[in-house]
């Protein structure tokens, strides 16, 4: 039986554009994967590599979708974070439309956060509506909880960012991880992030270690950039000329990665990685 591969998508705001880059190089090297998962920003774009969007197509919903949906006169860069959150809605808006009736081409695993259980909940990408993308972004401080079939969810990246769990539980065998955050911008909100998910994992106990085991026997393959991909401003905000470096560097960074190993086989190293050496929040 052939092995199932994941691509696992990771949070990080703005610097999503990153990740169509490295999607870019995947379909270059058809790598084609058999599930894809998602969390924050990673969430809208597995989703949208499960209903079928090209590189070419995410490219263009990620350089010049956003500049079409802004207003005329309305400042980009303004604080707090006011006309970037209408003119994401509005971006999530217009991309549900385009794809919401597309039958799905991949399984795919988006993950949110019950707000008040701090219960990470997974949604099925069959499932998935309108208001799950925007729930799967919806950080504190800057997007305000979405309501989900009665609950309040969050952004799952408050806790663990990188949906390595979501992959395998899907059935993935090996997983290429896509990290946004390899080098954070604000180091601060990592520890932060590793407390409260140290915490989580107190609280699951025994499910917490199973799940550590079941990641460190899953074959990995991390791209992700050496250096910060922007600023913390910069990743709460769009403008076309920085979504392009990011698509550029996804592109060139995803296909050093896929040239460094032969396909997925026993034994390979290279750019492979255990979860020894990279965990779920690194």
């Amino acid at each position: 039986m052939n092995p199932k591969t994941g691509l696992a998508l990771s949070g990080g705001a703005a610097f999503g554009a990153y990740q169509a880059g490295v999607w870019k190089a995947i379909e270059e090297a058809r790598r084609q994967p058999d599930i894809v998962s998602g969390i924050s920003i990673g969430a809208i774009n597995a989703w949208l590599i499960s209903r079928g969007a090209s590189s070419d197509e995410l490219r263009e919903l990620w350089l010049d979708l956003p500049g079409l949906l802004l207003p005329g006169r309305e400042k980009r860069f303004s604080l707090p974070w006011t006309s970037q959150n209408r003119l994401f809605r509005a971006w999530v808006d217009e991309v549900f439309a385009r794809y919401h009736q597309r039958k799905p081409r991949l399984e795919a695993r988006l993950a949110l956060l019950e707000a008040a259980r701090c219960r990470i909940v997974t949604v099925r990408g069959v499932d998935v509506r309108r208001d799950h993308l925007l729930a799967a972004c919806a950080l504190p401080g800057v997007e305000a909880p979405v309501r989900v079939d009665g609950k309040l969810h969050l952004d799952c990246g408050v806790v663990r960012y990188i949906p390595l769990e979501e992959a395998i539980e899907a059935g993935a065998d090996q997983v290429i991880v896509v990290d946004l955050l390899a080098a954070h911008p604000f180091p601060l909100v990592r520890r932060i992030r590793q407390g409260l998910e140290r915490l989580r994992e107190t609280v699951a106990g025994r499910r917490a270690a199973s799940t550590r085991d079941r990641i460190a026997d899953v074959r990995q393959l991390w791209v992700c950039h050496p250096r910060p991909l922007g600023g913390v401003l910069e990743s709460f905000r769009w403008e076309r000329s920085f979504a392009e470096r990011l698509h550029t560097a996804g592109y060139h960074d995803g296909r050093a990665a896929l040239a460094a190993e032969a396909p997925f086989r026993a034994g390979s190293q290279g750019a492979m990685r255990s979860s020894d050496d990279r965990s779920g929040d690194p």
